[in-house]
């Protein structure tokens, strides 16, 4: 692993932010912050279908993610995490 990559990874990791990333609509990696949003430990989030991730009634955070996978812009916006 290249120092590059390696000083991404700790910054990811490190951030105070929660981050996912998602394949296939399913998680993939999910940095402490994440983990800590959603109460649980790292390892039970991946592998988890990112809208299991959201209280139901979704729609306005799958239009988000429609919006964001066309490369589309959205405004940053609030949904409650299970």
């Amino acid at each position: 692993m290249g120092e590059n990559t390696e000083t991404y990874r700790r910054l990811v990791e490190l951030s105070p932010d929660g981050l996912l990333i998602s394949q296939g609509g399913f998680v993939v990696f999910a940095n402490p912050a994440a983990a800590r949003l959603c109460g649980a430990a790292q390892d039970v989030i991946l592998g988890r279908a990112v809208f299991d991730l959201f209280v139901p009634g979704t729609e306005l955070w799958r239009d988000h993610l429609a919006c964001v996978m066309d490369g589309r812009t959205v405004a940053p916006f609030e949904h409650q995490i299970v």
